[in-house]
């Protein structure tokens, strides 16, 4: 499937957010996805009921909070970047965010990027009906929760 139908999909599900971060989409209640959020959100994202950021951008990016991982962690809160690239994810990309996202399974997880191109993206691949289930990890067995 082309990555702007997985977009379009993916951006149809926005709700109203008090995250200030662009392009924010609640997959599940207990998944969200988003552009880079400001460092102000981040260091709120506990009162919002996350407990965890799976953040997939290489380091070192321009427009990166400086020390997310701290803000996040700082709120006892799982902090995981995986340095995707956009323009060449692999199976081992997909595989560590499946890894990712079965370790936040019980909580609410915020997956962003810099504007929610990969966090939907992947996301999404992971919970699609055409994915065949034998061939990926646990997070395209797990139901969407809704």
């Amino acid at each position: 499937m082309n990555r702007a139908l997985i977009l379009v999909l993916a951006l149809g599900a926005t709700l109203a957010h008090a995250l200030d971060a662009p392009n924010i989409v609640t997959i599940a209640p207990g998944i969200v996805t988003a552009g880079q959020p400001t460092a102000k959100a981040l260091a709120s994202l506990r009162d919002e009921g996350f407990t965890a950021v799976v953040y997939l951008v290489p380091p070192g990016a321009s427009d990166a909070v400086a020390g997310e991982a701290d803000i996040v962690r700082s709120q006892g809160m799982d902090f995981t970047q995986l340095p995707m690239r956009w323009e060449e994810p692999t199976d081992a990309d997909f595989d560590a965010f499946a890894a990712a996202m079965t370790r936040t399974r019980d909580g609410k997880v915020l997956v962003h990027c810099q504007v929610n191109l990969r966090a939907s993206t992947m996301t999404f691949h992971g919970h699609h009906p055409s994915i065949d289930q034998d061939s990926r990890s646990d997070l395209t067995k797990r139901p969407l929760r809704y």
